[in-house]
């Protein structure tokens, strides 16, 4: 078989792969380009050959693919990049209605051995993974998410906690943590079903949360009991905030339950000391605090400190 006959049947495997394949030099000019027929995930570019990526794009994004060019070829081996583009923003293609917003690609660039006109050469073969970034991103919102109330889920708010204890050790700044439980919720679940009780969880969800700053974060921790982390926050501040969603519990209505039958909240609250070793102190203490509301009661806001191992409202 010639050298001809071999090109020859190698362009037209390339032609048939499912992504497009792009030969650019180092300066941004298109030199070849096959594959990615498939009108469903691709735009036409053979009409880009010859050109730069200065000719096609906005001066910004020109400039991001250029040096992704350059460390394709700094690189040894394949260099693999994600980014996104807005197939309306490529000059001179015909863009389907499905492909006229951004779409998330995977690039797989690998420096050629040989030169064209002069310059150093790359392979980049852009990858659709519009799809597969959709269902991360539903993933992580369902991982992030608790799927009942709406609220961040445990996991969540664990992570976010590290992230302010490491803030705490590192520059002092202070993070209070209040922990909520329902009061007498399981009685609400055996006598009127768990459809009123999810009601419940919900509509207390959301009663904290429109009482809370854009800074504050809420999350369920499972069954009824919440917490909230509040950022740049000290103890008195954190007491005015507990109260005020203790109160606004307590003042919750419920068509599918009896005025006799009230919900309310106990709730414990701790912040950030000085000589706190993990991030779990602060949650410790907030128990604490939250298992002497029940004790005194419920339907009330205790505080705990760890000198002395006092408590104090």
């Amino acid at each position: 078989m010639s050298t001809v006959t071999c090109i020859s049947e190698l362009k037209a495997f390339a032609m048939a792969l499912p992504d497009p394949v792009f030969v650019l030099s180092e300066t941004g000019v298109y030199i070849d380009i096959v594959g990615g027929q498939d009108s469903r995930f691709y735009v036409d570019s053979s009409v880009l050959i010859g050109k730069t990526v200065f000719d096609v794009l906005p001066e910004e994004k020109a400039q991001w693919f250029l040096q992704q060019i350059q460390n394709g070829l700094n690189h040894d081996g394949l260099y693999v990049i994600n980014y996104e583009l807005d197939g309306r923003e490529v000059k001179g293609t015909v863009v389907a209605e499905n492909l006229a917003g951004i779409v998330h690609f995977e690039g797989r660039i690998q420096k050629l051995d040989h030169l064209v006109n002069g310059e150093r050469t790359v392979v980049w073969v852009a990858v659709n993974v519009s799809k597969r970034h959709a269902l991360e991103q539903e993933l992580r919102r369902l991982s992030d998410f608790d799927c009942l109330s709406g609220v961040l889920s445990r996991r969540k708010i664990m992570f976010e906690l590290a992230q302010h204890y490491s803030q705490f050790s590192r520059y002092a700044r202070t993070c209070s943590a209040l922990i909520l439980d329902l009061d007498y919720f399981k009685k609400v679940n055996d006598a009127y079903g768990h459809l009123v009780g999810d009601e419940v969880l919900k509509r207390v969800a959301q009663t904290c949360q429109t009482q809370l700053r854009d800074c504050d974060l809420l999350a369920r921790l499972g069954g009824d009991e919440f917490m909230v982390l509040l950022p740049n926050t000290e103890m008195d501040e954190v007491l005015v905030l507990a109260e005020r969603l203790r109160s606004a519990v307590e003042n919750l209505r419920f068509i599918d339950l009896p005025t006799t039958c009230r919900i309310s909240v106990s709730i414990g609250a701790s912040v950030f000391f000085a000589g706190d070793d993990r991030k779990e102190n602060i949650l410790e203490r907030a128990d604490k605090a939250l298992y002497r509301a029940k004790d005194r009661g419920k339907n009330q806001v205790q505080s705990y400190r760890p000198q002395d191992s006092l408590f104090y409202v």
